[in-house]
């Protein structure tokens, strides 16, 4: 719950947030303090896309 509200604070989609922490779940792991509500979407570059959900 205190990722939903910490999100909800920084004016983030928490369902959006957590989708994106689910799909980059290695490089959360490797680089936690990117992936904070207020800077994850920077983690979120080009490159960096992750896997597409499935159809």
């Amino acid at each position: 719950m205190s990722l939903i509200h910490t999100a909800e604070l920084n004016h983030v989609a928490s369902f959006e947030y957590l989708v994106a922490l689910q799909r980059h779940g290695d490089e959360v792991a490797a680089h936690p303090g990117a992936w904070m509500p207020w800077n994850y979407q920077a983690a979120l570059t080009p490159q960096n896309p992750g896997p597409e959900p499935p159809d």
